[in-house]
């Protein structure tokens, strides 16, 4: 390569880490539909269906606000490496208690919990990791490009899943699992990178973290954000298998297609984000996404026939894309690499604790609100969140990562 060629496509570092979590989120999608797979089939009881569904989500709420002070006080490289080394331990772990005859459910529990535990510390770091092995003007494109293979995964992965297990026991799609775990802490060892400066003032841990958040408006509103957007996808999330059983036919191809549609836009968005070197105004990019993702759950209500929705489900994914990526680049960007674990730590604890309380609320409201009003209720939250992100005026003098 020139000396012409992009600085992004002439990091070969970022490339090799790349393609090493490009598979383990692949490899991660498949233990996922498998886990749910076997669990059912094996018990056919709802409640170890969400005993373990449970198990993969409160570690992460738990753990994170401790995961992002460790964050920022330890070397994100082989902090990395650790949690994807927990995370391939834990899927041999769930390999070798399904490998049995019988379920152990207890056993399967422990595994899965230790697994949201690496994961409670993978992704944050990730996040906070990337400013200090890309430039700042490579930011959009590397967050776009990572963002990329986290929708191919979820477009793969359940189709790969059928395959593997049409053929195979679910084991053996856990034991790969816990390989693509492996490659992915092999493809962090190349990456050259420091270890946080803690200052004095800057031990105050998660509080610290805490009020620097509150303390900082757009990154509030932002944190805010993310959390009624769970809340509201993951309500109408529960709404979507009953809006394709009373509309669509109720077939698995057809709700396959729903969520298919939506990782579609999603990776639609990070492909036209790679066409962006960088945003002037965050504020309009963050709430423009979200607008067009309320907008289009609304129009569900009022347009039901099935290619329609299909196509209002394509948008809700590239609605998600330009938030969420550019979201995360606004933070990146704003917060010192000091605060940046527990920022992100912070906002992945709080958002992924309104998902079981959406599903719980939502398990409730399914006996008394209909499947569109439900989108039209959802879609008007959705929408609200983006007008009012939209209409704020966030420093953009700030944007810019700090030395």
């Amino acid at each position: 390569m020139t000396e012409n060629t992009p600085a992004l496509l002439r990091n070969h570092r970022f490339w090799l880490f790349w393609g090493g979590q490009s598979l383990s989120k692949i490899g991660d999608k498949l233990h996922y539909i498998a886990l749910m797979w076997y669990v059912v089939n094996r018990t056919d009881s709802g409640m170890a269906m969400g005993s373990v569904l449970l198990a993969s989500s409160l570690p992460i709420v738990l753990c994170a606000p401790k995961a992002g002070e460790l964050i920022d006080r330890l070397n994100r490289k082989w902090l990395l490496a650790a949690a994807d080394l927990l995370r391939a331990g834990a899927a041999l772990g769930i390999g070798w208690a399904a490998s049995s005859g019988e379920i152990n459910l207890p056993l399967l529990l422990l595994f899965t919990a230790l697994m949201a535990v690496g994961t409670a510390f993978f992704q944050p770091a990730v996040n906070a990791l990337l400013p200090l092995i890309v430039r700042e003007e490579d930011l959009l494109r590397a967050n776009s490009v990572n963002e990329s293979a986290t929708q191919t995964a979820g477009l793969s992965g359940p189709v790969l899943a059928g395959v593997f297990l049409s053929v195979a026991a679910p084991y053996l799609v856990f034991y790969l699992n816990a390989f693509s775990f492996l490659v992915g802490a092999l493809s962090v060892l190349p990456l050259i990178v420091q270890q946080p400066k803690v200052e004095a003032d800057r031990k105050g841990g998660l509080r610290e973290g805490l009020s620097y958040l509150l303390m900082r408006p757009a990154l509030r509103d932002i944190a805010l954000t993310f959390a009624v957007l769970n809340f509201a996808v993951s309500f109408m999330e529960v709404y979507i298998p009953f809006l394709n059983k009373e509309s669509f036919g109720g077939g698995a191809q057809e709700l396959g297609l729903i969520f298919s549609a939506i990782f579609a836009g999603a990776l639609l968005a990070s492909f036209g984000l790679l066409l962006k070197k960088d945003i002037n105004q965050w504020e309009k990019v963050i709430g423009g996404g979200i607008i067009l993702m309320g907008l289009s759950f609304a129009a569900i209500f009022f347009f039901r026939q099935q290619h329609i929705a299909l196509s209002l489900f394509l948008l809700v994914g590239v609605g998600w894309g330009v938030f969420g990526t550019n979201a995360r680049v606004y933070i990146q960007k704003t917060v010192e690499d000091q605060r940046r674990g527990r920022v992100f730590a912070l906002i992945s604890a709080v958002s992924n604790l309104m998902m079981p309380l959406a599903y719980g609320l939502a398990g409730l409201a399914a006996s008394v609100l209909p499947v569109y009003p439900a989108f039209l209720l959802g879609g008007s939250v959705v929408l609200f969140c983006g007008l009012y992100l939209f209409s704020r005026r966030f420093n953009h003098a700030e944007c810019q990562c700090p030395a």
